[in-house]
Parts: structure tokens; C-alpha cells; sequence
């Protein structure tokens, strides 16, 4: 017991002694600081009067016995989500997919290819019907090419449209170019000037050329280019567009540049009467008696008042003429109110004339509309929008390779809505003699 109250004793005498006592209610005195020099920016330098302990402890304290912290080590980083392969990605607008995406773990269409962690792509989610490319089953795809690193010409029609073609002149450049495409524009100087520009364009190495224009445009554009390699493409801004419309092409046109820029190059047909080119259709009878029609009512009424007037009269005033016509050699002899050869489905703004016609089959469709009364022709020219126009009585369908037509005078036709005329008509079909940009 004397033991134990000696060290209590002895402990207590410590707590109680000025250097280990502290008041209650007061901080104990801070220890005076040691003298520190004056550094050479007017600021204190920080030193200590004796080193300080290290801060690790521990595990840590053992990795760096000297006290200092170790360099940085880098960030442990998660596993990359697993892809669901069966899982098509999630379309986002306005965002143009790359191979190699900036966040490429969120896209199902890109899967890992080997250790190197490379990407390479898979396609997802394809349309039946389509060939591995894309294309529309049936088309002959000669090239799946990128616009965009290729230089085209557009020839634009300044009369195209009401007009339309003077303001798109100025701008079109700009459009294509915000699609990454370099397009250089020319107007054309005069009528029938358009093939002359499309050929010397295709001379200069031009591999696409821009049709600017209506079906007019197009159909000058073909025979200056068909055969030479370079491909059309279409930037529609005419009345009817009936070519752009068989080429899938959108209607609005400011969608127009990002099409032309995707789109594929294809072979297709085209039409040729006395060695002139068509594209959709050529018809002698009243579809060429209308044709002129419309051209001289649009100068005094403008085009969109003219397409109705024109086809009104036309129809009005149009009598069936006598005509010989052979088809691959088959004789049709009689009075005819029209003959139609149609490589595309449509024309004259919309009318259906050929349900059955492909661009690429190697055949024209021909219409053989005989001897029809006036409101037998109002009847069938309602018919002709909706595809419904043949009964196979005194409007029938044939396909035919050359179509011979002789007429007792010359009478007005129609190439694409242009007009000519002529009193003997020799129709063939030439068989993927143009490339075009399509869907």
C-alpha cells in the first residue's frame, strides 16, 4: 500500500507542476518562434526549427519509410460495359455516325476485334429487300462512292422553277458545301446550252455532274454526258420532277445535299428518238400537242397556271391521228391519240403513265392509246394519276427494245417534256448507257 500511494503521489506532483499545468478556461502559452531570414520576394520563407514527423502511418508509413509522399499512381479504371450484340443501336438525329464514335462502348453496331481493343464495324438492323450495300433490290450498283471527297459541277437553269434557278444559283454552293462536298456552279447561258456544259465538264474530269433544274435540265444534262463515266445527279427545282421522283430524290429540298453526298452510283436505261437522249418518256400525239401547249401558255400566265391551262386545251383541241407504228417489228395501224415510250414510271408532273416501267430492265414500256372521243380522253387523263388508265381495249401496254412510228405529217413529241417535231420517229432503248446518284 505504501508503494502505490508513493506513485500516486509522484503522478499527481507532475499534473500539478508549471509545466505540465493548465488553467481551465485558458490556452496554454504558444512557445516563442524561431528567428526566420527574410526571402528575396519580400515574402517569409517557412522553416522549422527541428524536421517534421511524417504524416503516413501505417501500411502507408511502411511504403515510404522516409515520411515523403510516392509519385501518383494512376486511376484504376472500370471494365468496359458488355455490347448486346443482338441489340440495334439507338438513332440519335442530327449526329453523323463515324466507325470509330467518341463514346464507342455505348454503340451496339461496334464490337471489340482482337487484343489491340480495334473497332470494326457491323452492320445492324437491314431493311429486307436491300443488297449487303444498302441498295434497293433489283438496281445494278456500280460503285458505292463518298461524294465527299470528290469535286462535282452543277449547271443550273436560271428559268428552272418560276425563277427559282437564279436564287438557288447563288446559294447552292454553300448548301453542298456544309455537306463537305466542293461543288463549283454555272448557269446556263442560253437555252440548249446545258449539254454543251455537262460534256466539257465531263472532259475536265468533273466525275459528277448537278442537274440544277426540272426534267428539261436533266434530259440536256444526259446527252451531254451519257457514255462519258461521269454520273448525274439531280438538284430539282423545275415544275414537274418526275426523273428526280423515279430516283427517290426528297421532295424538300434543302434535304437534297445530304442525299446527293449518300447517295449511290447507278447504271440505269435510257431512251433515245432520232439520236436524241430521254430519260422518262418520249410520246408522239397529244402528249406533244399539250407539251406546246403548256410552253406557250406559261410565257403569258406563268408555269404553275400554264401546266393546267396547257393540258386543258391541249385535250380540248386535239383530234386522234392517223399513224403506222411497229413495235419490235408488230404492225398497229390506225388513228392514235398518243404513243408513249416510258423508261420511268411517271411524267407530265405525276401521271402514272407506266406502273410496270424499271429504269434498268432493258425495255420501254409502250402505250398505245387509240381512237379516243374527247371525254374519253377527260376520262382516261383523270384515270392517269392513279395508274388506272389501261383497260386493254383501246389503251393497251407492251414492252418493246425499238418502237418505228410513221405519220402522214409532222407532228409535235415530247423528250421529258421538250418539245420537237418530226414526221418519222425511230424509238430504241439503250441499255445502262448512263450512271446516275440514286437511293
Amino acid at each position: 500500500m505504501g508503494c502505490l500511494a508513493a506513485a500516486i503521489r509522484r503522478a499527481s506532483a507532475q499534473a500539478a507542476s508549471p509545466a505540465h499545468r493548465r488553467r481551465r478556461g485558458r490556452r496554454p502559452r504558444r512557445a516563442p518562434r524561431p528567428a526566420v531570414p527574410a526571402s528575396g520576394h519580400g515574402r517569409r520563407a517557412r522553416g522549422r526549427s527541428e524536421p517534421a514527423p511524417p504524416r503516413a502511418s501505417g501500411a502507408r508509413a511502411a511504403q515510404h519509410p522516409e515520411g515523403r509522399r510516392g509519385s501518383l499512381q494512376p486511376l484504376c479504371r472500370h471494365r468496359r460495359r458488355p455490347i448486346v450484340r443482338g441489340r440495334a443501336p439507338r438513332r440519335r438525329r442530327k449526329r453523323r455516325r463515324a466507325v470509330e464514335p467518341s463514346r464507342p462502348c455505348r454503340h451496339a453496331h461496334l464490337r471489340q476485334a482482337g487484343p489491340g481493343r480495334t473497332i470494326e464495324a457491323r452492320a445492324v438492323g437491314r431493311r429486307a429487300g436491300r443488297d449487303p450495300q444498302g441498295a434497293v433490290a433489283g438496281w445494278r450498283v456500280t460503285g458505292t462512292i463518298r461524294q465527299a471527297q470528290e469535286r462535282a459541277l452543277a449547271i443550273v437553269n436560271p428559268v428552272a422553277g418560276n425563277g427559282a434557278g437564279a436564287r438557288v444559283a447563288s446559294r447552292i454552293a454553300a448548301e453542298f458545301r456544309g455537306q463537305g462536298m466542293r461543288v463549283d456552279v454555272v448557269q446556263t447561258p442560253a437555252p440548249d446550252e446545258a449539254a454543251r456544259l455537262a460534256r466539257e465538264g465531263a472532259a475536265d474530269g468533273y466525275p459528277v455532274i448537278i442537274a440544277a433544274g426540272g426534267d428539261g435540265t436533266a434530259n440536256e444534262i444526259a446527252n451531254g454526258i451519257a457514255g462519258s463515266g461521269a454520273a448525274l445527279a439531280l438538284y430539282p427545282i423545275g415544275t414537274g420532277n418526275d426523273f428526280a421522283r423515279a430516283l427517290g430524290y426528297p421532295r424538300r429540298r434543302r434535304d437534297v445535299p445530304r442525299f446527293v453526298r449518300d447517295a449511290r452510283r447507278r447504271t440505269i436505261d435510257i431512251g433515245e428518238v432520232n439520236g436524241r437522249v430521254f430519260l422518262n418518256s418520249a410520246g408522239v400525239g397529244i402528249d406533244g400537242h399539250v407539251a406546246q401547249r403548256i410552253a406557250a401558255a406559261s410565257r403569258m400566265t406563268g408555269k404553275t397556271f400554264g401546266y393546267l391551262a396547257g393540258s386543258l386545251m391541249g385535250v380540248a383541241t386535239y383530234r386522234p391521228e392517223p399513224m403506222r407504228v411497229l413495235v419490235d417489228g408488230e404492225l398497229h395501224s390506225g388513228r392514235f391519240l398518243t404513243v408513249v415510250a416510258a423508261n420511268g414510271t411517271h411524267f407530265g408532273s405525276g401521271m402514272h403513265v407506266a406502273p410496270g416501267a424499271s429504269l434498268d430492265d432493258g425495255q420501254l414500256d409502250v402505250l398505245l392509246a387509240g381512237d379516243l372521243s374527247r371525254w374519253s380522253s377527260l376520262v382516261a387523263l383523270g384515270k392517269i394519276y392513279r395508274g388506272t388508265h389501261v383497260d386493254g381495249k383501246k389503251i393497251v401496254m407492251v414492252r418493246a427494245r425499238v418502237v418505228e412510228i410513221e405519220l402522214q405529217r409532222p407532228l409535235r413529241a415530247q423528250l421529258d417534256g421538250e418539245t420537237t417535231s418530226a414526221q418519222r420517229f425511230s424509238i430504241r432503248i439503250r441499255p445502262g448507257a448512263l450512271e446516275v446518284l440514286a437511293r
